[in-house]
């Protein structure tokens, strides 16, 4: 039974440390996208298996009044296709769909969109890095903190919840 004793280092947290210096050192590489926009990410296997939240998010993800970016996972391109949802979200004039990008750009895109829309984890501990309102397109989050800071919106897949967020982040100055 090995016990280490002294003192307790908070040296900080590595996740938060690495984006903000990779947004420091890549900054003027990236140039702003102008207007707002809504920046989305979907990957998780709990949505991607299941047509019926696809077809949530896709019918969230059309809604967004404002342009939306999506940089697609191939995953999340063969479920799209496979349920028949990807031509839904190309014929929208509003939304933009792409492959994925570097996460230098991605963090680009991230701390200059007006609102997130994302599935994963890291990605809402992000966007509470960069002040960035986040809906969290899922039924439940392991990350409980992020949903008392006020910017952090779990979704739990209901469309018109979803869409009154929207509205109410897109109104209001975050």
């Amino acid at each position: 039974k090995d016990r280490i004793y002294g003192k307790v280092l908070i040296l900080g947290n590595i996740a938060i440390d690495s984006t903000l210096s990779i947004f420091e050192r890549t900054k003027k590489e990236h140039k702003k996208i102008n207007g707002q926009y809504a920046l989305v990410n979907v990957h998780r296997h709990e949505n991607l298996r299941s047509r019926k939240r696809m077809a949530k998010i896709v019918s969230i993800v059309s809604k967004i009044p404002i342009k939306t970016y999506w940089p697609l996972h191939d995953g999340t391109i063969s479920y799209l296709k496979k349920y028949g949802l990807f031509d839904i979200l190309k014929r929208n004039k509003k939304i933009v769909l792409s492959n994925l990008v570097s996460y230098p750009m991605f963090t680009n895109l991230l701390t200059h969109a007006k609102i997130l829309l994302v599935d994963g984890g890291s990605i809402q501990e992000e966007s509470l890095i960069f002040k960035k309102p986040c809906l969290l397109l899922r039924m439940k989050t392991e990350r409980q903190e992020g949903l008392k800071t006020g910017i952090n919106f779990l979704t739990e897949l209901n469309v018109g919840k979803t869409k009154k967020l929207i509205d109410y982040i897109l109104d209001k100055n975050f």
